[in-house]
């Protein structure tokens, strides 16, 4: 797990809108490089970001302060190019060891005065925690809940699931510690044993900063149940904590046995008659109502989800029993990639656009590339001239209509061959201009050093655009830097998805001082394509690549040489990308390639073929299609009210390896977790990895073997056990003595299963 949480807000002050990324440090000890690359991902995730919070207990704060103060830090380079380096764009709110109290502090070492922006953070951190952990659980469609108090609602709140994440217990026990250091109480009395956790991190944290003389008993009070079994006495000693309420009835009822109101807090509130006395941590329904809704409670003896015959689900305490969600298995047809896109990628075929698994600057690390190169030079094969003389034509019109006279400076963005291009721009442009000296290419992280120019123009220049925040964060230096003056941002190639990522960068790209389209935003190619994913295939291979080396070494056995060489080639790929070795070969070494025509590309086996890579990005963009369906039956997604996965029968029907490879490649986890569906899918999911076995009569079946092992070792794809196990038996008996490399991962799966 992290040892850091990332929370998004909007803040609104007099009309003006402020996006907030709050960060938690939940430990005490971070790594620095490890937190700037989880910025960077999460940061693609964000529009524009205006100011960060670190949030932490001392020692955390203070780590991150000496880590930030070292010369030439890269993520203090990396956070002043998101928010700049006014004097609010960076603060640290941690707690006073002295007191107790929370503290907040300018990245400069100014203290901000007053409680608001405390106030505002903690209420909007805690509520997007609970939220996103889902502490809000909804009644499926048809059914309702029974609470213990014998009210009925289509709604509860379940804190449980928040805490099973421990970064959530911290940050909550964050909140707590002054509550709990000014309290002195004796005792520290929870409504449920659920929150025992909160209340013993606080505590800890408090001892550890010597806030407390001797450490108060923790117990519970069991809810509605055992308040009555609460003194007077030990209620005018004892701090309360109540983990969530929709009607402060506990509250209430705390306070009738002798409770202080100051010593009474509710972790989460969503209550319509607020307890002004006590104190409640976060208010769920947001500081202006802009958080959940409020919870409708009906009398059981008259509640209208029983008279429409919904079925009632019973709640005691954290326990319930619902049905889970209806399973879909999606069938893909030839019309599920759009002409468009069929069209495009068929173009682009043999080009030697597309490679994988490369790292396109220190924090990104792709699944799907592209060079562009080959769409802007060099003489085309007949299936791609069309397209590719299309692009060469936007591309001279965009440049052309960037060359303006009072053009400055060509910022250069990281994406790879964006340098070449600016260069090539340049030339062009010094052909034109009397002061060849006028113009200066600027690398995109050197561009908040430039000095101001106002009035003039720039020209942003990236070979393809796949993430948004580098462009973000471009388009507001060049606002400080340039007041008044102009932007065009021109690429070769988009590939961002959904839609609205791509309509949402542009809308932001191009707003300036007179509205919409104050600047202008090109690409000469857009393709739909998620290009990114939390761990790419090939980084998990490597990782379990070399478990299994350890594992065969201590095991004396011997390593086949190709597996060997499979890792030096993941390794030194993340330099250069995949491009006709995403897979493993077949049986004989031969690389997994067409051997027929493809349903969802034109001329792919036409000279030049298509590369492992084409194929690869054509499964992606159908997949990523397929994820935002509006057909239920056809879309791919996976949440509380709906599970899908690929159909089985697709790697039948497209029973080329090599496109049995992509689809395995380019799924998602939850996509081919057959292992969580019922019997009879996974026994379909069987059936083709048994067809997949060597088999002398009709080799070509087996091309996909190791690829498939793969997924089932990385824990891509997911069998029920027992079919899980009698597929590797199987593998293991058929490949002893033929094919050393898949023997090996079924041995090491054995191992693995044996092993738990």
């Amino acid at each position: 797990m992290k040892a850091w949480l990332f929370n998004a807000y909007q803040t609104r002050d007099c009309g003006v809108v402020r996006q907030i990324l709050s960060i938690f440090l939940a430990e005490h000890t971070l790594d620095g490089d490890a937190l700037e690359n989880d910025l960077v991902s999460e940061l693609e995730k964000l529009g524009p970001i205006h100011a960060i919070h670190f949030v932490g207990f001392p020692d955390s704060v203070g780590n991150l302060r000496k880590l930030l103060a070292q010369p030439a830090s890269l993520l203090m380079d990396r956070l002043y190019s998101v928010v700049g380096n006014s004097g609010d764009s960076l603060t640290f709110v941690s707690i006073d060891p002295a007191t107790g109290e929370h503290t907040c502090n300018a990245i400069q070492g100014g203290t901000h005065s007053g409680s608001g922006l405390l106030d505002i953070e903690r209420q909007h951190s805690l509520l997007e925690v609970f939220c996103r952990a889902g502490g809000e659980e909804r009644a499926p469609t048809g059914t309702h809940y029974s609470k213990t108090s014998e009210r009925h609602s289509d709604r509860f709140l379940r804190v449980a699931n928040v805490l099973e994440d421990s970064r959530h217990v911290k940050l909550l026990a964050f909140w707590l510690v002054p509550y709990i250091w000014k309290a002195k109480a004796q005792h520290v009395v929870v409504d449920t044993s659920g929150i025992y956790s909160v209340a013993l991190t606080a505590l800890s944290e408090i001892m550890r900063l010597g806030g407390l003389p001797a450490y108060p008993a923790v117990w519970s009070h069991r809810s509605h149940e055992g308040v009555n079994q609460v003194t007077a006495e030990v209620a005018g000693k004892a701090l309360f904590l109540v983990s969530a309420s929709t009607s402060n009835g506990l509250v209430r009822r705390l306070m009738e046995r002798g409770a202080t109101p100051s010593k009474l807090i509710t972790l989460f509130s969503l209550c319509q008659d607020p307890c002004d006395e006590h104190i409640v941590l976060c208010n769920l329904n947001g500081l202006n109502g802009d958080g959940l809704e409020f919870i409708e409670n009906q009398d059981s003896s008259n509640c209208r989800w029983c008279k429409q015959h919904f079925h009632v689900i019973g709640i005691r305490g954290d326990q319930f029993s619902v049905s889970p969600p209806r399973v879909t298995s999606v069938e893909i047809v030839a019309t599920d990639l759009p002409s468009s896109a069929k069209s495009t990628l068929s173009s682009l075929t043999g080009l030697g656009v597309f490679y994988a698994y490369r790292r396109i600057d220190n924090g990104r690390l792709c699944s799907l590339g592209a060079d562009v190169t080959p769409l802007l030079s060099g003489k085309p094969p007949e299936k791609s001239k069309a397209l590719v003389d299309k692009v060469r034509s936007k591309w001279a019109a965009m440049t052309r209509r960037s060359q303006t006279i009072s053009l400055r400076r060509i910022v250069a963005a990281a994406y790879p061959g964006s340098a070449s291009l600016s260069e090539e721009l340049l030339e062009s442009t010094q052909g034109k201009l009397t002061d060849h000296m006028q113009v200066q290419i600027v690398s995109s992280s050197k561009l908040r050093h430039e000095a101001p120019t106002p009035g003039t123009s720039t020209v942003v220049v990236s070979a393809c655009v796949d993430e948004i925040q580098e462009l973000l964060s471009i388009s507001r230096n060049l606002r400080d830097i340039q007041d008044g003056g102009t932007t065009t941002y021109l690429a070769v190639l988009q590939m961002l998805a959904p839609k609205k990522v791509a309509e949402r960068l542009k809308s932001n790209l191009t707003y300036g001082a007179l509205g919409a389209d104050t600047f202008s935003s090109f690409s000469a190619l857009d393709l739909e394509v998620h290009c990114y994913e939390d761990e790419p295939s090939w980084a998990t291979e490597l990782t379990v690549l070399r478990r299994m080396i350890s594992w065969a070494d201590n095991k004396g056995i011997d390593v086949p040489v190709e597996v060997e060489l499979r890792v030096q080639r993941l390794t030194r790929a993340v330099a250069t990308g995949l491009s006709r070795d995403l897979y493993w070969p077949d049986m004989n070494g031969n690389p997994l390639g067409l051997r027929s025509d493809f349903a969802l590309l034109s001329g792919a086996l036409q000279t030049p073929v298509a590369t492992q890579a084409d194929l690869f990005a054509a499964i992606c963009t159908l997949l990523t299609r397929l994820r935002g369906h509006t057909d239920g039956s056809k879309r791919l997604a996976n949440n509380s009210y709906e599970r899908s996965v690929l159909s089985p029968l697709n790697f039948s029907r497209f029973n080329d390896g090599v496109l049995q490879a992509s689809f395995l490649r380019a799924c998602r986890s939850k996509e081919l977790a057959y292992g969580a569906c019922d019997e009879e899918t996974s026994r379909q999911m069987l059936g083709v990895l048994l067809d997949a076995l060597p088999n002398a009569t009709r080799p070509e079946k087996s091309e996909a073997l190791i690829e498939f092992l793969l997924a089932l070792l990385t824990q891509r794809m997911t069998l029920q056990n027992n079919d899980l196990r009698e597929f590797i038996t199987s593998v293991v008996n058929s490949t002893e003595s033929t094919w050393p490399v898949a023997w090996l991962f079924a041995r090491f799966i054995q191992d693995e299963l044996k092993a738990g």
